[in-house]
């Protein structure tokens, strides 16, 4: 591996994929970037003032939103003691922090075009430029790839078939989903 690689995931106000993103806002973000040397960190967003009046009421309950995200400081996340517990961040510091955690890096993820495109919005509306590299990396190609299997096809039975498993806690969690993507990759790779 030569450029870092980013595990994103994103958690948004709509799951439709309308012509422009604008009426989807993120409202969680999760990503571990691993540098070329192997090293990985992870990141996990709650942005806090999200923009809910395209909000799609099927879109959220997917993402569990009114039981996670943040409305106010005495919410537990407002004073996390988990140590990976999401930062709550304002969506113009979360969209600096993707700006900084992405640049120069490929996006990995389970159809990451949608994140691209929320992404790209989320940072173009801050006054920023997306400097991730345009080739994405879909975790869900490479498996039915590599099991052979022709579309459509269900995550969670490619993720079976390759050895992965992930908790109905950790599903449709940012930094849950992108874990479940480092996984499907790592395991598609051979990686330990």
């Amino acid at each position: 591996m030569t450029a870092p690689i980013v595990f994103v995931d994103t958690e948004t106000t709509s799951l439709r994929r309308p012509y422009r993103p604008a009426g989807r806002r993120i409202w969680e973000i999760g990503m571990i970037r691993r540098e070329p040397d192997g090293t990985e960190r992870e990141k996990g967003l709650l942005v806090y003032d999200v923009d809910l009046r395209d909000a799609d009421p099927a879109s959220l309950a997917v993402g569990r939103f009114h039981e996670r995200h943040v409305r106010g400081n005495d919410h537990p996340l407002a004073n996390p003691a988990a140590p990976d517990a999401p930062q709550v961040a304002e969506e113009a510091k979360a969209a600096a922090t993707v700006q900084r955690w992405t640049t120069g890096a490929h996006l990995v993820g389970a159809v990451p075009a949608f994140e691209d495109l929320g992404l790209e919005d989320l940072l173009y509306r801050h006054g920023l430029c997306p400097g991730w590299h345009y080739h994405l990396c879909c975790v869900e190609n490479l498996a039915a790839g590599k099991l052979g299997l022709q579309p459509p096809w269900d995550s969670d039975e490619l993720s079976r078939k390759l050895g992965v498993e992930v908790s109905d806690e950790d599903k449709h969690t940012a930094l849950g989903d992108a874990r479940w993507a480092k996984a499907v990759y790592d395991a598609v790779m051979g990686l330990p």
